[in-house]
């Protein structure tokens, strides 16, 4: 199959960890393992992308991260042995490429 005509996007995951008896939250950013993958994407957007984790409200980092282009595809919870955790996880997707 050929998808040199399709829009290119790259992907990632926002992990937000809460604090006890605290409304700031710390952020955990998820750009993939694959340095092959990650370099055929701009290197000066990652570093930016990474600086989400300055931020301690939630609505700071996703707006921050809307300005780079970052879009939510879906918010999931962990769940283990049947307790789902309080610590959101955001799949968003930016476009790369516009092919189409």
């Amino acid at each position: 199959m050929n998808t040199s005509n399709y829009a290119l996007y790259q992907y990632c995951i926002l992990k937000v960890n809460t604090k006890l008896f605290s409304s700031r939250i710390e952020f955990e950013l998820d750009l993939g393992e694959d340095s092959a993958t990650l370099a055929t994407y701009n290197e000066a957007i990652n570093q930016k992308t990474q600086q989400v984790q300055k931020y301690s409200h939630l609505v700071d980092g996703l707006n921050y991260l809307a300005t780079l282009g970052w879009e939510i595809v879906n918010v999931y919870y962990r769940e283990f042995s049947g307790t789902t955790y309080n610590n959101p996880q955001y799949l968003l997707k930016r476009l790369v490429s516009d092919k189409a």
